[in-house]
């Protein structure tokens, strides 16, 4: 799902504003993937029954990771942050470890790293990692409170 949404951000990037073509193309390939998915769903529970949540963390994460970049002095965040979340995405095809710098660090290390100094993009990766860990536990518990109170009704 974040595959598209990435594509359409680097595609249509020059032409509109990097935070707003974010969130379009994330609804967007959130509605498109979600279609699609209920038309071949088979198990009752899945994180598509949550739009709000799920768009939520993942702008939230987007922001975080903005402003993560900014504080660290790069051109285009933005850019930075879509490489991220393309390794992000791509990581997910590999089996790797699942804590710790992993799959997608190296990915996202080996893409940026013909543009960036090694040690500011290690200082980066950690910090993203944390906020991937913060937002994952946050967005999670408020998943799990939604299921358990609406199982109670």
């Amino acid at each position: 799902m974040q595959i598209l949404a990435i594509c359409i951000c680097f595609i249509f990037n020059s032409y509109l504003n990097s935070y707003i073509l974010f969130l379009i193309s994330t609804i967007f390939s959130f509605y498109f993937v979600k279609t699609i998915y209920f038309k071949f769903r088979n198990n009752p529970d899945s994180i598509l029954d949550f739009p709000s949540l799920f768009i939520c963390s993942i702008l939230f994460q987007y922001l975080s990771l903005i402003y993560v970049a900014e504080v660290l002095g790069y051109q285009d965040p933005s850019q930075l942050v879509l490489f991220y979340f393309l390794s992000s995405s791509l990581g997910l095809f590999f089996v790797g470890v699942p804590a710790g710098i992993g799959v997608r660090e190296v990915i996202f290390f080996t893409i940026t790293n013909n543009f960036l100094g090694n040690l500011v993009l290690f200082e980066y990766i950690v910090k993203i990692r944390i906020i991937f860990f913060i937002t994952d536990l946050i967005f999670g518990f408020i998943g799990f409170l939604k299921i358990y109170f609406s199982d109670k009704k």
